[in-house]
């Protein structure tokens, strides 16, 4: 599957971002050209993620992670894990039919 963008709300910010899907299963999350972290479904159906703090930067050696993005935190709030997730779903879902 190609990268692909979405966009959610976070509070009253829109957030516009690249999605680009892995042969893990697994989304890189990229917010204006700089990584943000990974999102996967974990046990169930929630979503969870990996803020790009904590990502190998040997995994994503041509992702830059940039902390003045102001987004850093992102990932870190649940709410915001899962609209991504929602919006994931509904767009491999859309991409199978």
């Amino acid at each position: 599957m190609d990268p692909f963008n979405i966009v959610i709300k976070n509070g009253t910010e829109q957030l516009d971002l690249n999605i680009h899907p892995k042969d893990t299963g697994s989304y890189m999350v990229v917010y204006h050209g700089a990584l943000v972290g990974e999102i996967f479904i974990g046990q169930g159906e929630s979503w969870k993620a990996i803020s790009a703090n904590d990502l190998d930067a040997i995994t994503y050696p041509n992702n830059k992670y940039d902390e003045t993005s102001g987004h850093a935190d992102m990932l870190l709030k649940q709410e915001v894990v899962q609209r991504i997730g929602e919006q994931i779903k509904e767009r491999v879902k859309g991409s199978l039919n």
